[in-house]
């Protein structure tokens, strides 16, 4: 299990440095919104949990120096994994034009993640599969449109449902961890899970900045995801 936490802070670490030369030239020079803080809490919080989750689990002196370590690592891990959903729940928003129904349903999956526990795979596994149904089901449904519409809108539907399929078998393989493995290697996943987690919505909310500076200057604000999504769906690319 070491190994396999050691390797995930790898990732990250690298993930960091092939990224940052986007993130210093697509997000820092923007204007301060909501949307641009989530993007750099989601970006620097995993490499505070990460190696807390580390120590916790392998390095500690005495029982109630690692229980405190694990509790704040976990707390921390807690607001890690919701921040991604809360991104890609408005982005899932978007796509389905600001309808109601779609609102109260991330809502209700969003609260029931939080209320069920931390990091509860059920919940996690419910939530990524109803929000990859619905992604397919509006990707089909303007099926016929795509050609027409903005980078933007497509790296809305590309990213987000690549995002939620990656996210989806990786649940699906940590319940069977948790299900089957032995009490010791109960969080083998855990780690890696919320690697993927930042790495994913990272490099989505880095690919959408690209369109959107493709098109025109606008701030970095879920407000330009949503916008988009609404209004450009019979806009033709330009020749």
């Amino acid at each position: 299990m070491l190994y396999t936490y050691f390797a995930a802070l790898v990732v990250a670490v690298y993930e960091y440095f092939l990224t940052l030369g986007d993130e210093i030239s697509l997000v820092w020079s923007t204007q301060w919104s909501f949307t641009k803080v989530l993007f750099l809490v989601n970006r620097y919080l995993l490499f505070v949990d990460g190696p807390l989750l580390v120590q916790a689990n392998f390095y500690h002196s005495d029982l109630i120096s690692c229980i405190t370590k694990y509790r704040v690592a976990m707390y921390i891990f807690t607001v890690g994994v919701t921040i991604p959903g809360v991104l890609l729940a408005v982005r899932t928003y978007a796509i389905w034009r600001s309808k109601r129904v779609v609102l109260y349903i991330l809502i209700f999956l969003q609260i029931g993640f939080l209320v069920g526990g931390l990091v509860v795979a059920h919940e996690a596994l419910q939530i990524h599969l109803v929000i990859a149904v619905l992604t397919i089901i509006q990707q089909r449904r303007a099926a016929d449109d795509l050609p027409q519409v903005s980078p933007l809108v497509k790296t809305l539907y590309r990213d987000g449902l690549v995002f939620y399929l990656a996210m989806l078998a990786f649940s699906v393989a940590n319940l069977c961890v948790m299900q089957t493995a032995p009490s010791a290697l109960f969080r083998l996943l855990h780690l890696p899970l919320r690697v993927l987690h930042s790495v994913l919505c990272t490099r989505m909310l880095l690919n959408l900045r690209k369109s959107v500076m493709g098109k025109q200057e606008t701030a970095f604000t879920a407000l330009s995801m949503q916008v988009a999504a609404q209004n450009d769906q019979n806009m033709e690319l330009p020749s």
